[in-house]
This record gives structure tokens, C-alpha cells and sequence, in this order.
């Protein structure tokens, strides 16, 4: 996965890429193709314990693969992040 950590307090970004783990049952799989920064995130950058932080939780995407359940989003469907009722494995093309 693309990210860009902020590698220390600042305001630079440097890329870098990230391993992805397999997704476990109950998980939905979501391809990034959005990713939004807000207020919130500048905070917990400003505050976080420790370096690197990945910055963005606002995000949105095609499901790429899902769970056997009558409730859970199809592959193609778009989401946005927000309050799930499953959890959301991120990839990114």
C-alpha cells in the first residue's frame, strides 16, 4: 500500500510503501481510491507518541472483497469510511 507517513513533528510527508496484511474473517476489503486529511489528523500528528504516523481516515473506494453475509457490501459497491459494521482492510492500487 501507498502511504505518506509523517516521519517526525512537521509538517513534511515522505511516500513510502506498506505491507498489507490478509484480511481475517468479518473483514471487507476496500481499494483506496481517496483518502481525505482533516483537523483531526494534524492533531494526533502533533500529539502521537511515536513516528512514523499515517495521516488520513476519511476515506473512499470500491469493495474488493467482502464476507459471506446478507448485510455486507458487494464487491464493486463504493464506500466511505465512517461508522462500519464490519472491519475494513485498506489496499491501494
Amino acid at each position: 500500500m501507498h502511504v505518506q507517513p509523517r516521519p517526525a513533528a512537521g509538517p513534511d510527508l515522505e511516500p513510502a510503501g506498506r505491507e498489507l496484511r490478509a484480511s481475517g474473517g468479518g473483514e471487507v476489503v476496500v481499494r483506496v481510491e481517496a483518502c481525505g486529511v482533516c483537523h483531526r489528523d494534524d492533531f494526533s500528528a502533533q500529539i502521537a507518541a511515536s513516528y512514523p504516523i499515517v495521516l488520513g481516515h476519511e476515506i473512499a473506494g470500491p469493495v474488493v472483497e467482502t464476507v459471506p453475509r446478507a448485510d455486507a457490501p458487494r464487491a464493486g459497491e463504493r464506500m466511505l469510511s465512517g461508522p462500519a459494521r464490519f472491519r475494513v482492510v485498506l489496499t491501494n492500487p
